[in-house]
């Protein structure tokens, strides 16, 4: 896309000519050079058995917009087109990343959107949603959408087009009003929490969302930290597989 980016240990990766102002845009394009995505996807899928669908990834444009544009506030409101601009590029390169993932195989895809639930509603409406419909109607997959600290914007993630709407803990999943599915929202940090504790939270979760929901898939809030026990995740997926659903 013509961005340059290092992976620094400790730090991860960093953007060495990030987007500034309208001007920077110019030198943007198509994206290439990830056909290492695609051998990968083959080559977890030749050891899957059939029964387990791999899901494919990507950032939403204005997640990723965050971190290629550090001032990306300013440019919403001080040049809202340009703005406009640099989403519609990304989400032109999200679908076309997206489409070479299932050409590759991925049977499902999510999109996260990390830092869009930090927007007013007005703003998330006119600078995310149309972005993210489109690559939701564009991506012929079954699709999961996460948005990050949403509990404000639910109704406008109904229409997103995405069949799984997927939250984090900031959300009760119980008094969710939507008929499509759900996923989630075991707190990531209850990780560090004693056995005990992780496991009523966890069958606290559960019994939240066979309460209100048919379509259901299990998962913490956010991701996990690099400290975390590896035992305690699973606990978690022991518990998950021991919950009776019917």
């Amino acid at each position: 896309m013509g961005f340059r980016i290092d992976f620094v240990n400790g730090k991860g990766p960093v953007v060495l000519n990030p987007v500034y102002h309208a001007g920077d845009l110019k030198r943007l394009g198509k994206l290439s050079g990830l056909d290492h995505v695609g051998r990968t996807i083959k080559l977890i899928n030749a050891v899957l058995p059939p029964s387990i669908p791999l899901i494919g990834f990507a950032g939403s444009p204005y997640t990723v917009a965050t971190y290629l544009c550090p001032r990306h506030h300013h440019m919403m409101f001080e040049a809202p087109q340009a703005f406009h601009e640099l989403m519609d590029l990304l989400t032109n390169n999200t679908i076309l990343y997206l489409k070479q993932q299932k050409e590759a195989g991925i049977k499902v895809f999510q999109l996260f959107d990390t830092w869009a639930g930090n927007l007013r509603h007005e703003d998330y409406e006119a600078f995310v949603l149309p972005y993210v419909e489109k690559i939701f109607k564009a991506v012929k997959l079954p699709s999961i959408y996460y948005l990050k600290h949403g509990p404000h914007l639910l109704d406008l993630m109904e229409k997103s087009g995405a069949e799984i709407l997927s939250v984090c803990e900031t959300v009760n999943i119980k008094d969710m009003k939507t008929k499509k599915g759900i996923q989630g929202n075991l707190l990531n940090s209850l990780l560090y929490a004693d056995e005990k504790t992780l496991i009523e939270e966890t069958r606290k979760v559960l019994k939240s969302a066979k309460l209100k929901h048919k379509k259901y898939i299990f998962n913490l809030s956010h991701g996990v930290m690099a400290d975390v026990n590896p035992l305690k995740l699973k606990l978690v997926v022991d518990e998950v597989h021991r919950f009776k659903w019917v």
